[in-house]
């Protein structure tokens, strides 16, 4: 290699490695830097000529402050803050970060939606349209299978005893809401959001000489949106003709 090309690869080489170098300590950087705020002061003269020594901010308010001081904490109004003192504290206050932006409130209700169907003996599943699906708190779930269980019935209740027994223990209880099942079999509800329910609903349907009446009854927990009524939960008593 040619000694002429030396000095080039030197210096090509000493200026590369200037580059990648962060500048000495206490170089002046030719960015421009963001103006530090200014500190909070240590001492706040008030209008009344008392001095409230080794300050420090606990929050601010409307018209004022709170602040921890040498003899305790206590609000203090600007107006009662001696200048310059007042116009300081009102620039801090001023240059405080924005709050966040609050989020998105939280839905008020939820839609809960399904379906009431039966197996049929053949064919489709039987739909029952114009059926009306009843909520209730589901915090009394519990309450109303126990007073409907303290309700003894002869072994020859009918159909209508039954119904009328399961009237009975719902019958002071306040609905969160109903929906009508439409052609289709299917129903939507609106219910309180993060609140359990639990769901009723009455239908019939022949069968040859037995009429079928079906109570339908099942919990729905907080925040669920699907809630099928079926055979499951379907409580069928028998009775004669349609």
């Amino acid at each position: 290699m040619p000694p002429s090309l030396f000095p080039r690869l030197v210096l090509v080489s000493a200026a590369a490695i200037a580059q990648a170098q962060p500048p000495p300590t206490g170089a002046p950087s030719s960015a421009p830097s963001a103006a530090a705020p200014a500190p909070f002061p240590a001492e706040i003269r008030l209008s009344s000529g008392a001095i409230l020594r080794k300050t420090s901010l606990v929050r601010w308010t409307p018209d004022g402050l709170v602040v921890r001081h040498a003899g305790g904490v206590d609000p203090v109004r600007f107006i009662h803050v001696a200048e310059p003192d007042r116009a300081r504290l009102r620039d801090l206050q001023s240059a405080r970060p924005a709050a966040p932006a609050p989020g998105p409130a939280a839905p008020a209700t939820i839609t809960v939606v399904g379906s009431i169907q039966l197996p049929a003996k053949s064919g489709p599943p039987t739909r029952f349209p114009g059926a009306t699906v009843v909520a209730f708190p589901g915090a009394r779930y519990a309450g109303v299978l126990a007073a409907r269980q303290a309700i003894a019935l002869p072994p020859d209740a009918t159909a209508a005893d039954h119904l009328e027994a399961w009237q009975r223990v719902l019958s002071d209880l306040t609905p969160l809401g109903d929906a009508v099942v439409g052609p289709d079999g299917r129903y939507s509800l609106q219910l309180p959001a993060g609140q359990p329910a639990f769901l009723v609903s009455v239908a019939r349907r022949g069968s040859g000489r037995l009429t079928e009446h079906i109570l339908w009854l099942r919990e729905v927990p907080a925040g669920e949106t699907t809630a099928d009524l079926g055979r499951a939960q379907a409580h069928v008593y028998f009775a004669p003709g349609n």
